[in-house]
């Protein structure tokens, strides 16, 4: 039996993390909901490690910058990018393998939302182009 690559995983972890994010969001936005828990004691405001930018060439093979919401590090970790072009990708890592996916349609306007109106993000380039 073989083990599973990322690539092979990339897609259930992004979609239940996605799922995560928009209950957390919700809660968040909920005008009756004072303390922004959802009812399983997420909080948008305690969720991920770190959000901060990467520099163009940081890493080999990486000439572009990007926005990173960091969700988790080590063996595996996964995050969110959003890339100076107005991309947004989802990542995930394990040891010596990884997997990305750029989010389309309903899942990038909620990304950024969620970038504009939590993080307070936003692109000049992705104005420029439709997704």
């Amino acid at each position: 039996m073989s083990e599973l690559k990322c690539a092979d995983l990339v897609v259930g972890k992004k979609e239940s993390r996605l799922d995560s994010l928009r209950e957390m969001w919700e809660a968040y936005c909920d005008p009756d909901n004072d303390d922004n828990y959802t009812k399983d004691g997420e909080c948008l405001n305690e969720f991920g490690l770190s959000f901060d930018y990467v520099e163009p060439n940081t890493w080999e093979d990486q000439p572009d910058g990007y926005w990173r919401y960091q969700l988790s590090y080590g063996g595996p970790s996964d995050e969110f990018r959003f890339h100076d072009d107005g991309r947004i990708e989802y990542r995930y890592h394990d040891w010596y393998d990884g997997a990305g996916r750029d989010l389309m349609g309903d899942e990038y306007k909620f990304m950024e939302e969620l970038a504009e109106n939590f993080f307070g993000l936003t692109h000049k380039q992705k104005w420029e182009q439709e997704w």
